[in-house]
Formats: C-alpha cells, structure tokens, sequence
C-alpha cells in the first residue's frame, strides 16, 4: 500500500513538472542595474503569447539572457538590441525562428514583440517587429506583407 500510494505521489509530481516546463514564460524581467524605477523612466517590451498556437518571446536584451520563465523585459530608454524566439504551430509540425530587433525604447512607453512566418517549400522564412502598444504603429522590425 505505502510503496503504491509513493509511486502515485512521484507520478503526480512528474505530471506537474512536465506541464510547468512545458509552459511558455510569462514572467517579466528588468534588464538593467538598481532597484526599480517609475514606469515613466523605462519601457515594457512584451512577447506575445497564444500558446499553443504561436508564441514570441524575449528571450535577450543587449545580449543578456532573460531568465528560464520571463519572455517580458522592462528597460531603460535608449538602443537596445532585442533577441526573439518564435514558435508556430501548424497542427502536427511547428516552425521555430530566431532573430533580432533593434528597438529606440522611450520611457513610459510599452511595447508588443511580434512575429510571423512565412512559409514557402524549402524556404521559409522568420519575421520580428515591435509595436507601440498604445498606438499599434511598428517602430522596429519588419510585418510582413
């Protein structure tokens, strides 16, 4: 009975952690040295999430990793160099691309991490661009057509 009842608890336990990882981070991660600061002096760049469908994530800022569960970034305005990951599903295969985009961030502002694909017999191809999320205007990146 006690060795059944374990082998139940360390199944349930496996279950869970497979679902967990399997999971696109969500998380939000600042990208820069100090404590925090008002929202009017940094951006939010944020990935996009229709899990299992599609999901963009960031994935490094200027170069610097964003940790295992945070696809989001808050930085301070300036260039910054975004590192993205794109993830399609198209029922029984998936596509994945990486790529970067280079963003002029401004403070207070927030932004959306986009991609696409497009797919073409031998060669498809990853697009990125960011938006303005108040404004929905690209401000860096490539839509495609």
């Amino acid at each position: 009975m006690k060795s059944s009842l374990c082998y139940s608890k360390t199944l349930a336990f496996c279950l869970v952690s497979l679902v967990l990882l399997s999971l696109p981070g969500c998380g939000t991660e600042q990208v820069f040295e100090g404590g925090t600061r008002p929202a009017s002096e940094t951006a939010t760049i944020n990935g996009v999430h229709m899990f299992p469908l599609k999901t963009v994530d960031v994935t490094r800022v200027d170069g610097k990793s964003l940790g295992l569960m945070n696809s989001n970034a808050v930085v301070l305005p300036g260039t910054h160099v975004i590192s993205a990951h794109l993830s399609q599903s198209y029922g029984i295969f998936s596509v994945d691309f990486d790529g970067d985009v280079i963003l002029e961030a401004q403070g207070g502002h927030t932004y959306s991490l986009n991609g696409a694909v497009s797919l073409v017999l031998f060669n498809s191809k990853g697009f990125f661009w960011i938006e303005d999320t108040e404004t929905g205007t690209v401000v860096s990146g490539q839509r495609p057509e």
